[in-house]
């Protein structure tokens, strides 16, 4: 069986000079950096191949995705994943984007977002039947990580799957666990999650160790 990687590529903010990228990438922690997709991309590739020993990375699954900033919130980025329903994720992603400009829902996601490891805030632009499992691979124990997916009417649905590690942890200690909505860790979707919080009304979804 093939080892799977997920690598994000991510385009940091414009800081007045040409937009940079970095790479990083889970479970195994590899790090990348370049002065474009198609340089942080070869980078990666090239980290890659040293860690694991195989110059064509041979055996590596690599799943991609894209991340940029909201364009709305600073420290807020939305994350998307190159397949074959890219273009579904970015509809949903532009559909978040419009969300966070209305004041009211730009607060209530402000008032109720969690930071990843790195101290930055990682939306992740789904589609209903995307599987829990493939969030999960996602994100490390210390991670929070967003998942948002578009509605009939151009609505967008948002929650937060938080670590029991990590930041602000303990904030979330009287929310629920996936196991207490009914939803199970190997087969749950997104949809699933969505369908369990229209009934538990509960924000964010506490993740145990077992999850990821």
């Amino acid at each position: 069986m093939s080892e799977q990687i997920h690598v994000i590529y991510r385009e940091e903010p414009d800081g007045g000079e040409a937009p940079q990228w970095t790479a990083y990438s889970y479970p195994v922690s590899i790090y990348a950096t370049g002065s474009s997709l198609a340089h942080v991309r070869d980078q990666f590739a090239e980290a890659a191949a040293f860690h694991f020993e195989a110059p064509e990375l041979d055996g590596i699954e690599l799943h991609e995705h894209l991340e940029r900033p909201s364009g709305v919130i600073d420290g807020v980025f939305i994350r998307v994943a190159i397949d074959r329903r890219t273009l579904d994720r970015e509809d949903t992603a532009r559909a978040l984007r419009r969300s966070l400009t209305v004041e009211q829902q730009r607060r209530d996601f402000i008032d109720h977002a969690f930071p990843t490891a790195t101290g930055d805030v990682v939306v992740v632009a789904c589609t209903p039947v995307d599987p829990m499992n493939w969030l999960f691979d996602q994100m490390g124990p210390y991670d929070a990580l967003h998942v948002c997916v578009e509605t009939p009417g151009g609505m967008v649905w948002w929650n937060a799957l938080i670590h029991h590690k990590a930041t602000g942890a303990e904030a979330a200690a009287g929310t629920p666990t996936m196991g207490e909505l009914g939803l199970s860790t190997d087969t749950a979707i997104v949809s699933d999650l969505v369908r369990s919080d229209s009934v538990s009304h509960d924000r964010p979804l506490l993740l145990n160790a077992a999850a990821t």
